[in-house]
């Protein structure tokens, strides 16, 4: 490798350096040192200081075909392995090391001679860059169809310095968060279009509500606690609206406890799994989300008091704070016009949003932060042993669970996940801990009120009536709803226009996730068929 000036350098790279970064270069050209490199067959020798000497592989051990994306932990293991590169690649992001580190390879490289695809470099040097660059692979989700390459050097990331470390850091926690939300929108987008298109013909209503900032309402979770806390429940169940996620129902149904609203959202079939053995739903009202697993529907699919709604999740778009699902959900809610609410991808946050449009004074029973990584909810929510012998389609949905799991980490033996923890961030934004009362803190349940302690102060709720918990199920309406697109007069459906523009929303929303499409092609295109022979 042949050394070209500084100066050429700077010149080659004036237009991608930061202005702050090429004016330090500049003013501290004298300052920096050279960098020896001693090339063998197989590895290259580098001395990056006196006390410093790093041997490396020649070539990349492991380089995935067709990806589009390589991320350079330094601007050195850049120029190293630059001849690894071709032209396959759309994008290098090189995370600059300090001034000092940063200057001795501009002194040492011929840089002008060994990068060829310049046009397609970006420097992450500070959050912002990091910030900028997420919200550009946001708008170009065609670059993370093929894995992402990450090539270090790790000796060297170490001795840089610790303001490398935590841009390192900081930019591989960002990133990643954001490939959870790509991958696993890959992984359930399908899942969310043949549900959605399953349910259709099971739509019948939807609900209206009318919030009572007086009223209680108890919300149900399935967390492990949920086991202590029975006694309080039972004790609140006749005063509050009691809105439960559908993994909890099976502990209230056993405990003789009746839901007045029960929220079904996931699209994995493992949803279904919380209603097997439930055949009874008595007087609560089923609130299922467009897209969640119709398996649910078509088991409950004349029980009246079936409700549909639409769900949204947080946007990363400024203009708006939350948005559909997908494109075929909001077609499918505007033609319908179901109800909508963000449910922050999280059935439990789902179930806390549906009550703060009901009420200002919420209970929370069961909302455990982290899991114990061997129990994920209460002992009563579901045997999977007992139903694993009399059906046996699960055995193949189980084998899937790993897969199809959202991301999920165990730290200090506790469940954690990346992306239920944003949204839970985004949730507490919106909704301040001061609107909710933890089950755990009410120390006592008198016949009229509740005593709860709140940083070690009492204060006094007021509870509904006895009587009057049925004026309360008031505010929970459910309503008829009609497809937009039937023609009342002529007793029939203008099917053209629907089902044009019905394939056109599910184009829409595979238009960047095209590898999720074609591994369920021939599963929607049954769907679609089935629905307009046989539905509209």
């Amino acid at each position: 490798m042949q050394n070209s000036n500084f100066e050429d350098n700077l010149r080659f790279f004036k237009d991608l350096l930061p202005y702050g970064i090429f004016y330090e270069l500049i003013r501290n050209k004298n300052s920096f040192f050279k960098i020896e490199i001693k090339e063998s067959e197989n590895y290259f020798e580098i001395k990056v200081k006196d006390d410093l000497h790093i041997k490396i592989d020649k070539e990349v051990k492991y380089l995935p075909p067709n990806s589009k994306i390589i991320v350079f932990t330094s601007f050195l293991s850049f120029c190293i392995y630059q001849k690894n590169i071709t032209q396959e690649q759309e994008l290098f992001i090189i995370l600059l090391e300090d001034l000092y580190y940063l200057g001795s390879i501009f002194l040492s490289f011929n840089l002008k001679e060994i990068i060829q695809y310049k046009d397609k470099i970006f420097f992450i040097k500070s959050d912002y860059d990091i910030d900028f660059l997420i919200n550009f692979l946001n708008k170009n989700l065609s670059l993370l169809s093929n894995p992402i390459i990450n090539i270090k050097i790790d000796r060297y990331d170490e001795i840089i310095s610790e303001n490398h470390k935590i841009l390192i850091y900081n930019f591989a926690s960002k990133l990643n968060e954001f490939l959870i939300d790509y991958n696993t929108h890959l992984i359930m987008l399908p899942k969310q279009i043949i549900n959605t298109i399953e349910n259709i013909k099971y739509i019948k209503k939807t609900v209206d509500i009318i919030q009572n900032k007086d009223n209680i309402t108890l919300v149900v979770s399935a967390g492990p606690s949920l086991n202590d806390q029975l006694e309080k429940i039972k004790k609140l169940k006749d005063f509050c609206l009691i809105i439960v996620v559908d993994t909890a129902l099976r502990f209230l149904l056993k405990n003789g406890i009746e839901p007045d609203l029960i929220i079904a959202l996931d699209p994995q079939v493992l949803n279904f799994l919380d209603f097997l053995g439930i055949n009874n739903l008595k007087n609560s009202i089923l609130a299922i989300e467009i897209s969640s697993t119709y398996k649910i529907t078509e088991k409950f699919k004349d029980y009246e008091n079936t409700i549909f709604f639409t769900g949204l999740l947080p946007s990363s778009e400024k203009k708006e704070l939350f948005l559909p699902v997908n494109n075929l959900s909001d077609f499918i809610c505007k033609t319908y016009s179901l109800y909508q609410i963000p449910v922050y991808g999280n059935v439990g946050l789902a179930a806390i949003s549906f009550a703060t449009k009901i009420s200002n004074n919420i209970i929370l029973a069961g909302f455990d932060s982290s899991f114990n990584s061997l129990v994920y909810h209460c002992k009563e929510t579901l045997d999977i042993n007992y139903h694993l012998n009399r059906q046996n389609y699960l055995n193949p949905a189980l084998s899937k669970l790993n897969l199809e799991a959202l991301a999920i980490s165990y730290k200090n033996n506790k469940r954690n996940s990346i992306l239920l923890e944003k949204n839970k961030n985004i949730f507490n934004k919106n909704f301040p801990d001061n609107n909710f009362i933890y089950i755990e803190n009410i120390s006592k349940i008198n016949k009229d009120s509740i005593q709860v302690l709140i940083n070690n102060n009492q204060y006094n709720f007021d509870l509904l009536k006895k009587n009057k918990k049925q004026n309360l199920i008031n505010y929970l309406k459910t309503k008829k709803v009609e497809n937009i697109y039937y023609n009342k007069d002529e007793n029939r459906y203008e099917i053209d226009k629907f089902k044009n523009l019905f394939k056109k929303s599910i184009d829409d929303s595979f238009k960047f996730f095209e590898i999720a499409r074609e591994k369920s092609k021939n599963k929607i295109e049954n769907s679609l068929k089935r629905l307009f022979q046989n539905y509209l």
